[in-house]
């Protein structure tokens, strides 16, 4: 190729170029903005509504429902609960006690995840145990509800001829659990008193 067929192509590709910029600005200043596009934009770039926050180790969801009102969604297993009340703190309050009975009724919240979380609650009768407090944490004091039965659940030979090992640390908790009569040497109680139905 000569150098008068290269300028002749490059006059040719330098017009083409020229045109096809100017046929597109013509184009965009016919478009418009459609109002899906303007409200998707203008919701981006609003204030959200909700804040996601943990409350007590578990991932939440606040949204609010009015002036008192709150609405805590768990991430995690997907209840909401709404509490309402004179201020907005009394509502948040409320709304977290309802989901937190509501994890509990559900069993998806544990007495060990209470202990964890250091939450203490009131004993449920409050008229024969006043000001009684229920700590999680205090596994050594269960509610007695019914007497164990003075039996030797492995027979009485067994038992009656290993009653040694009912305090040898090794066996102590396997005997008592199954030899409760050998080892209470036919008494069947370790405490003649009273038990404390407060006492949890």
């Amino acid at each position: 190729m000569n150098l008068k067929t290269t300028l002749t192509l490059s006059v040719l590709l330098a017009f083409a170029l020229v045109l096809s910029i100017q046929c597109s600005n013509e184009k965009n200043q016919n478009t418009r903005i459609e109002p899906v596009t303007t409200s998707l934009l203008g919701s981006l770039f609003k204030p959200s509504d909700y804040q996601d926050t943990v409350i007590f180790g578990r991932a939440m969801r606040i949204k609010m429902c009015g002036d008192a009102c709150v609405q805590i969604t768990d991430r995690g297993s997907s209840i909401t609960s709404t509490g309402t009340g004179a201020t907005l703190q009394e509502a948040l309050g409320d709304a977290t006690k309802k989901i937190f009975d509501e994890l509990l009724k559900k069993n998806l919240l544990s007495l060990h995840d209470l202990c964890v979380l250091h939450i203490t609650f009131p004993h449920p009768n409050q008229a024969l145990c006043p000001g009684a407090i229920i700590n999680p944490c205090d596994l050594l004091h269960p509610v007695l509800t019914t007497p164990t039965p003075c039996i030797n659940k492995l027979g009485d030979s067994y038992c009656n001829s290993n009653v040694q090992r009912c305090e040898d640390h090794l066996y102590q908790s396997f005997m008592h659990h199954n030899c409760w009569k050998a080892c209470t040497n036919g008494l069947c109680s370790l405490n003649n008193g009273p038990v404390d139905p407060c006492k949890v």
